[in-house]
């Protein structure tokens, strides 16, 4: 079990903010000693006395701000973040659990090698506690988006879109069977998706965002399964 104690990284930052704020006091308070400098006060003696006053005003602001950083932080209550288990590094944005009928933790992959989902067990036993077992991934290329579609033709299932192929497909919860008759080519790219059941007609739609377009699509069931039919953009 991994902790991170969230008033150490508060005193942090304002050790790191007062040593800011204690360089731009001592480079303000140069320049204005060498400025305001009276013309009589011309010896090397007269400038040292004036850049130690300065030198001892900003460490006098600098203990000021510190004193104040440290009583603030012990003013904060401590909290302690638990992290049960971890997955292998994968360059991944977008996770989610799915709640179907086997709990699991997903995730895309946008890298150009191994780019696609990986599929991790939430609940299963593991040689090593505190690592999620990856059950299954799916390389389709870089993939920016994935989200999970609930009781479509009576099953679930995870959608995604691969950027290099232009393909939203689908893969049915817990299984990762690819559902290939309702896999559909959008020639466009995508960096968010999600889902909405309508409450009225209890039909489930799917919305692409893109930099420039929003996209709809209706997940229509039909004889052999179901299709993914734009109605809107």
């Amino acid at each position: 079990m991994h902790t991170q104690n969230c008033r150490s990284l508060y005193i942090r930052g304002f050790d790191l903010l007062q040593l800011k704020i204690s360089c731009v006091l001592l480079q303000v308070g140069l320049g204005v000693c060498l400025i305001s400098l009276p013309p009589k006060h011309k010896t090397i003696l007269d400038k040292m006395a004036w850049i130690t006053r300065t030198v001892l005003l900003g460490l006098a602001c600098s203990y000021t701000a510190n004193s104040q950083a440290i009583i603030r932080a012990r003013d904060l209550p401590s909290v302690s973040l638990p992290i049960l288990a971890t997955t292998p590094n994968v360059e991944s944005d977008k996770v989610f659990f799915s709640y179907g009928k086997k709990p699991l933790f997903i995730g895309n992959d946008g890298s150009a090698d191994l780019g696609g989902i990986h599929v991790f067990d939430v609940l299963a036993s593991s040689k090593t506690p505190d690592k999620l077992p990856e059950i299954y991934s799916k390389i389709t290329g870089r993939t920016k988006v994935v989200s999970a579609v609930y009781s479509v033709d009576d099953e679930d299932y995870i959608v995604t879109f691969s950027t290099p192929e232009h393909l939203l497909r689908f893969y049915e919860l817990p299984s990762g069977k690819e559902v290939k008759s309702a896999t559909k080519f959008i020639l466009a790219e995508f960096s968010a998706l999600c889902s909405w059941r309508s409450p009225v007609t209890n039909a489930v739609y799917i919305y692409l965002f893109g930099k420039k377009e929003v996209r709809m699509y209706l997940l229509k069931e039909e004889k052999s399964g179901f299709a993914a039919v734009e109605v809107r953009r």
